[in-house]
């Protein structure tokens, strides 16, 4: 029978793998996904692999669980969704100003800042005369 104690002792080693892995392989993962999101579907599955596999590895699973019951076992996204977060998180910034001036500069403008004319989506003007 378990004690409090080695329930602990479990509960600190689940939580010592855990963040092992959000901190030395996930931003592995993350690095430079705004670049690679263009890559082949053979590509994405591979890289999905190895998140599995190394979720897996810390939650102490064998190798036929099924993956979706192991990243929502340790609350993670598919890579797929976090380098969606991502990318839009780096258009917003680029948008916004946050990142390089150069990235903001090759953003084209919009229509609506290009013509003289009062356009339907335009602010309204504060007086009609």
């Amino acid at each position: 029978m378990l004690t409090a104690l080695d329930l602990f002792q479990i509960w600190c080693l689940d939580l010592l793998f855990f963040s092992i892995y959000n901190s030395f392989i996930l931003p592995i993962f993350d690095y430079g996904n705004v670049v690679y999101d263009t890559c082949s579907q053979s590509d994405v599955l591979l890289l999905d692999s190895a998140q599995t596999t190394a979720a897996k590895i810390i939650t102490g699973c064998i190798k036929t669980t099924a993956n979706a019951a192991v990243l929502n076992d340790i609350s993670l996204a598919k890579l797929g969704t976090r380098r969606e977060k991502q990318i839009l998180l780096y258009y917003y910034k680029i948008m916004f100003g946050m990142a390089s001036p150069t990235l903001h500069s090759l953003i084209p403008k919009m229509y609506k800042d290009l013509s003289p004319d009062m356009l339907r989506n335009s602010e309204c003007p504060d007086s009609f005369g």
